[in-house]
């Protein structure tokens, strides 16, 4: 319900404006005032006819405006509709954001570009409509390509002539996206007459099958059939790999590396494959300090109580320390690397846990078996 001053002007709602509140923000075009949209020569007319009305200056301005009394600018783009009440953009099919500044992602389409496109083989689709925009396929979704000789949007265009050679009498093609002159698979030359043999086939009319075990080669020569084999490989059909004395294409060449700290010769590359805690082009350097293993790539963890093994990265551990990581210190009783010496003290004496030697007051000599004599206050024995 509308209400009004106390001069008696009426207060509009959100969306409504004019003395009597009773235009729409949105009913700003000629269009919308008349049913039609009259031709321009007849817009002066109109304007003659309206200027008695003394809120038409006001119904002009109402014109992408929403709110109270229209008084708020709306901020849509792309033909968006703008809510007369609180300004939000409702955007046209193919666009989407607050302001309807974006297109749709591609893949979508429609109103909030919220329809997924179903066009098939990588083709796009009308982010307003979604009708699939095929290039070099044809069909409602662009699910069939191109008959010989056409390419392009729909296929719709016809391929220039290919080095004079006409499209149905040859084994040339025309490429179904750009439209460049291109041969069919198996064929090349200007004129596309000259045969091309598939990988595995070789002979005048590519009539003849290759021998090579084509995982190991290179290539089979089309006029001989002879099989080039990949580095590593080697034989009439490259079946052999190289031994572990030799690498490279037909293994012929001799690897150099000592088979004392070397596991393998690379038959590729010649490379030398060090065994475990070597390391160098010829495995002749030790892992470095705090490193172990394969390529010395593991970080020991024995720490400043042992000595890591640069093959298996084992602990040995330092006098009077045990465990794992040598962190533990020995046992009463124990003493030495990894306390695994059984202390040789007797008479009540405790063995020092790095050197094994340790007595009571008053005992000496070896294993504490001696007793101290007495001794006066000037310090000679009684």
């Amino acid at each position: 319900m509308f209400r009004c001053d106390p001069n008696g002007k009426c207060l509009c709602l959100d969306g409504f404006a004019g003395e009597f509140c009773l235009r729409k923000c949105d009913e700003v075009s000629f269009r919308n005032l008349l049913g039609f949209a009259p031709p321009l020569e007849s817009y002066k007319t109109i304007l003659i006819l309206y200027k008695f009305y003394e809120n038409f200056k006001s119904i002009i301005d109402f014109q992408g405006k929403f709110g109270a009394n229209c008084k708020f600018e709306c901020h849509c783009e792309n033909g968006a509709t703008c809510d007369a009440v609180n300004g939000r953009c409702i955007c046209a099919a193919g666009f989407r954001s607050p302001t309807c500044e974006e297109k749709c992602d591609e893949g979508f389409h429609g109103m909030n570009c919220s329809e997924p496109c179903d066009c098939l083989n990588n083709n796009k689709c009308d982010p307003v409509t979604g009708k699939c925009l095929c290039v070099g396929w044809m069909g409602e979704k662009c699910e069939r390509g191109c008959p010989k000789g056409f390419y392009g949007p729909m296929c719709s265009k016809k391929c220039d002539l290919c080095n004079g050679i006409s499209w149905t009498d040859s084994n040339a093609a025309c490429d179904p996206i750009t439209g460049a002159c291109k041969c069919e698979r198996g064929y090349k030359g200007t004129d596309c007459k000259q045969r091309v043999c598939e990988e595995d086939m070789y002979g005048q009319d590519c009539s003849k099958q290759c021998t090579c075990v084509m995982e190991n080669t290179e290539s089979c020569a089309p006029d001989t059939g002879y099989c080039r084999c990949k580095p590593g490989y080697a034989g009439d059909s490259c079946e052999r790999i190289c031994s572990k004395l030799f690498w490279g294409r037909d293994c012929a060449n001799k690897c150099e590396c000592d088979y004392n700290v070397t596991s393998e010769c690379e038959p590729t590359s010649g490379r030398c494959v060090c065994l475990p805690g070597r390391t160098g082009a010829k495995c002749a350097n030790d892992c470095p300090d705090g490193f172990f293993g394969l390529d010395c790539a593991f970080k020991c963890r024995c720490g400043e109580n042992g000595v890591c093994d640069k093959r298996d990265g084992s602990c040995k551990c330092k006098n009077g320390w045990t465990g794992a990581k040598c962190d533990t210190p020995c046992a009463a009783g124990t003493y030495g690397p990894h306390c695994a010496i059984a202390c040789r003290c007797k008479n009540g004496g405790e063995c020092d846990r790095f050197t094994g030697e340790y007595c009571k007051p008053g005992r000496f000599g070896f294993g504490c078996g001696e007793t101290c004599g007495n001794c006066t206050l000037d310090g000679n024995m009684s």
